[in-house]
Parts: structure tokens; sequence; C-alpha cells
């Protein structure tokens, strides 16, 4: 079977797609990491020849079909969390661009390529910012950021594109995804944190 042992991660220097990349190699996958810029953290982790590091800048360019037909599955962890600018409109289109648009012309090369499984990091705010009860995946949809909406978009699209081709698409809506070295808003609490100020949360 065709790279039945290979196995894309998009994203792959950011923090889900690092570690996801340590543990495939650590359960003896062979990974084609996809970065935007070559990142030397990568092949350090590398075992062998095992891990194949490639340059893709996913928003404008796409993966080349000679490396998508060497892999059956592909772990989509790119896309984009933040806009540091406060206008909307601007906000929205960047997150279109970055987490709707790639993320449909990742999933028809695929199928093009004939890739077996697309699995996609969507976000759990696509379900809401609050609810009374845990979320479930029978939730009606309730977007109220434009990151959440543009990954709910993402959605659709690799539904659609299920649908009408043989390509499995398995979505996860994670919630805040921690760690040594994790970026963010939860780094930004554990330095409050280590400054041992009392923080203001009831």
């Amino acid at each position: 079977m065709k790279g039945s042992n290979r196995i894309i991660v998009t994203g792959a220097s950011g923090f889900i797609g690092f570690n996801v990349c340590k543990t495939l190699l650590r359960l003896g996958f062979d990974v084609t990491a996809i970065t935007r810029q070559f990142n030397s953290k990568l092949i350090s982790e590398n075992q062998g020849n095992s891990i194949q590091q490639i340059s893709v800048d996913l928003d404008c360019e796409d993966i080349p079909k000679e490396v998508l037909e060497k892999n059956q599955v592909i772990i989509h962890c790119a896309g984009r969390a933040h806009v540091l600018k406060n206008k909307k409109n601007e906000d929205f289109e960047q997150y279109n661009i970055s987490n709707t648009l790639a993320t449909k012309r990742l999933a028809l090369s695929a199928v093009n390529a004939g890739v077996k499984r697309l699995i996609f990091l969507s976000s759990i705010g696509v379900n809401g910012s609050s609810n009374t009860k845990p979320f479930t995946e029978k939730d009606i949809p309730s977007p109220s950021q434009n990151y959440a909406l543009s990954k709910l978009e993402a959605e659709k699209n690799l539904q659609k594109i299920a649908l009408s081709s043989e390509l499995e698409v398995v979505i996860i809506r994670p919630t805040l995804v921690y760690g040594p070295g994790a970026p963010g808003n939860f780094e930004r609490l554990i330095k409050w944190v280590n400054k041992s100020i009392p923080l203001p949360f009831g």
C-alpha cells in the first residue's frame, strides 16, 4: 500500500503540530512535516530518515502532488489562530484565507492525489463560547468569533468534498491544548502565575 506508514502533518512547527510529529515518530511512523519555513527543531527529532521537512505556505501554495501521492493520511494542524490587528474586516479576511480557503484547497489536492484520509483540527469555538452543559458533536454550531467562523466554514467545505469523493474526513474540535512550551493565552497565564501576584479570579 502506498505511503501506508507515512503521514503528512501540516503546521508541523506549531505547538500542536510539532508534538503530533514527535508522537508519530515515537510510534514508528514516517512523517512529512509541512512548514512555512525550515525549522531546525524538527530535524533534532529526526530518527534516521523518518522525517522529511517541506516548506510550503499553504495560504498561497499547494503541497506538490508527488509529495501527497506518497502519503495515505494528512493531519491538518496549520491555520491562523491570532490576527494582530483590530480591523474586523481584515481580521475575518485573514482567518478566511488561512483557515477556510487553504483547507479547501488542501482537501481538493488530496482528492486529486488519492490521499485516503484528512484529519482536520478545527476548534471547540465552533460550538460556541460557553454552555450550561458539555458540548457534543450533536450540538448546533454557534461560533461567535471570526476564528471559529472560519473553522466552521472549513468544516462545511470538507464535508461537501467528502460526500463527492473517496476522501475520508475526520474533524476534531479541541478545547485549549496545553503542555510544556504552550503559547498564546496559556503562556500568558503561566507568566502571571510565576509573578506570584494574586490573580483576580473568582
